[in-house]
């Protein structure tokens, strides 16, 4: 959960915590005037009884007169007491009330405000031979504390939401310079070290952004050191392959070759007279080729001569048919689209031994049948090496050296590497540069 929700949830709780605090007290002061109004309208009725009674003059249960009984109604309008006519055999209780018959308040609000346990009834007299009741009826305050409550509950509620909407649009705005510094230490960690954290304006902050910027600095430029370095050090192995190439061509090659023309010279000479010797000319010639195929292999692995005689896409389409005819168990197809001989002399040995050190990979690790180089674009070069084999978890963070070289000379085109691996499912290698580089810089 990200910090802006959970500020945003804690001073939602914190004003839940207030507003149902304020709720709980205000029920409790609505059941102290609950309370007080019950004990007032029960002396009322005591009074009224007495005052029955005695405009009556008569004992026991006198007989209220119409007069008498508007009088009655007229007080039971004020709110204070309740009046009813029984013409039931059963006297009416606490549940036939006004105040619990009440559709508008539930039951529970009106056990909570303590309705049931104070409500009392009692006959006053009789009216055209039924009794009078007189009964404590608190049922238009509790219909008038029940509306309050509930326009405080809503007012509470749509308070509380506005509330929460004006703090977490606030939130957005105040965190947005942490989400920047977390967005620039994302960049930093995918390793893209040429953006910088705009200052938000806040002291706190802009000092991190200040620290994060220059660490940017650093990193950057200890980056370029590093690319330079890598980039220098493939140049002098490129060199000294190529340097070694041209010394196998020039002494051993050609050692190699006057052996074999002398031995075929001694095998002329010596075939009829002879024929022992003729014979050890022949396998001296057969061993001269041999020798001589495995230094040519040896110098297009150090340096491949075809690249600066004919260009990249005619020495990739010979290392892949020369790949295809050597493991007869696994099946490399070359799709070339565009041009792709006018690249610099860096880009192209860098992408020849991409290709060259993922084709090594599959032998070694993938256990394919089939693989699939593609490699062309206009102003970004696309190049994408895909096999069926075995495939391996990324995630495991073990990856061996073939793929530690290729990321290193991806960093050298300047370019992003992609690896789309998965068990049993194969590897593919996607990897874009541009074809003409620029430094460009910007700002987070």
């Amino acid at each position: 959960m990200s910090l802006r929700s959970r500020v945003a949830l804690l001073i939602l709780a914190l004003l839940v915590a207030g507003m149902t605090a304020t709720l709980l007290r205000a029920l409790r002061d609505a059941q102290n005037q609950v309370s007080e109004r019950l004990i007032f309208t029960q002396s009322l009725t005591v009074e009224l009884l007495r005052l029955v009674h005695s405009a009556a003059g008569e004992p026991g249960m006198p007989e209220l007169s119409g007069e008498l009984m508007g009088r009655l109604t007229m007080l039971q309008e004020d709110g204070y007491v309740g009046i009813v006519i029984d013409n039931s055999a059963d006297r009416p209780n606490a549940a036939n009330l006004r105040a619990l018959r009440a559709d508008d308040v539930p039951r529970w609000f009106a056990h909570l405000m303590g309705i049931g346990d104070n409500v009392f009834s009692r006959q006053i007299g009789t009216y055209r031979g039924m009794p009078v009741m007189v009964s404590t009826d608190p049922g238009g305050q509790l219909m008038q504390i029940w509306n309050d409550t509930k326009a405080t509950v809503i007012a509470q509620m749509g308070i509380l939401l506005l509330l929460n909407i004006v703090i977490y649009l606030m939130l957005g705005r105040w965190l947005n310079p942490i989400e920047r510094i977390v967005g620039g230490l994302h960049e930093i960690e995918k390793g893209d070290y040429s953006g910088h954290i705009k200052p938000s304006g806040l002291p706190e902050l802009d000092q991190i952004t200040r620290n994060v910027n220059r660490l940017t600095d650093v990193l950057a430029a200890s980056k370029s050191e590093n690319e330079r370095l890598q980039s220098q050090a493939i140049s002098t192995q490129e060199q000294e392959r190529h340097r070694l190439a041209q010394e196998l061509h020039d002494s051993l090659g050609q050692a190699i070759s006057a052996i074999k023309a002398v031995a075929v010279s001694i095998g002329i000479r010596s075939r009829e007279q002879l024929p022992d010797i003729a014979f050890s000319a022949q396998s001296i010639e057969k061993i001269s080729e041999n020798a001589y195929k495995a230094v040519r292999e040896l110098m297009t692995a150090l340096h491949p001569s075809v690249l600066d005689e004919l260009g990249l896409a005619t020495a990739l389409e010979q290392m892949v048919e020369d790949w295809n005819h050597h493991h007869e168990a696994v099946f490399c197809r070359l799709e070339i689209d565009g041009s792709i001989d006018d690249l610099d002399e860096d880009q192209t040995i860098n992408v020849y031994r991409i290709i060259q050190e993922s084709l090594t990979n599959v032998v070694k690790h993938a256990r394919a049948t089939q693989v699939e180089v593609r490699f062309g674009g206009a102003e970004t070069l696309k190049l994408a090496i895909c096999d069926n084999g075995a495939g391996f978890d990324p995630a495991s963070g073990k990856r061996g050296m073939g793929l530690w070289n290729i990321k290193d000379r991806v960093n050298l085109l300047h370019g992003k590497l992609q690896i789309d691996a998965k068990p049993g499912k194969g590897v593919g290698l996607y990897i874009e540069f541009p074809r003409h580089y620029v430094q460009r810089e910007q700002a987070i």
